[in-house]
């Protein structure tokens, strides 16, 4: 998980509401600043039962940050099922 000060969480799932494959994991939205003003932004799934949160790789890039925010308030189960998938491999390896 990133620790920068500067990212922002554009959307925390309520426990429980993560998708079929995810079922036991929040999900969160998280964005930072590009040097040229545009926002890059990934999920990361966090274990409801403790343990280490997965992440994925860059989701999207959006030209401002209400851009960002408004990406992640649309996301749908069937894209979160994806991108935990995706997530799931990275941290495989």
């Amino acid at each position: 998980s990133r620790s920068e000060p500067w990212r922002n969480c554009f959307r925390n799932t309520p426990r429980g509401s993560a998708t079929s494959l995810a079922r036991k994991y929040r999900v969160r939205a998280f964005g930072e600043p590009r040097l040229d003003g545009t926002w890059w932004t990934w999920l990361e799934f966090i274990p409801e039962s403790g343990g280490v949160a997965f992440r994925t790789e860059q989701e999207s890039s959006q030209p401002r940050r209400d851009d960002a925010q408004y990406w992640a308030s649309g996301l749908e189960p069937v894209y979160l099922d994806g991108a935990f998938q995706r997530a799931r491999r990275l941290a495989e390896g």
